[in-house]
């Protein structure tokens, strides 16, 4: 199983994502990991120099931001009742 397959399936828990809502701390650390790689992903950037040789590194600042920007959201999602009937 590839490494795209592994995780295609991971989905939050609805409850974790109501306690985030709410401000739980823990929730919102769970939310964070979920999302970790792919913030890690984003925040990385590379660079050349004179010499057309790069360099990788992680932006901690980027990182935060997007962080941030994802606790906001979180804060803001608008969870839709469900009606089966």
């Amino acid at each position: 199983m590839s490494k795209t397959n592994k995780y295609k399936n991971r989905k939050l828990k609805l409850s974790v994502i109501r306690a985030a809502r709410q401000g739980d701390p823990d929730a919102i650390d769970i939310v964070l990991k979920f999302y970790e790689g792919y913030i890690a992903k984003l925040s990385t950037i590379t660079e050349y120099d004179e010499y057309g040789v790069s360099r990788t590194y992680l932006d901690e600042t980027l990182r935060s931001e997007l962080e941030l920007h994802l606790i906001y959201a979180v804060m803001k999602y608008k969870l839709k009742r469900l009606s089966f009937f």
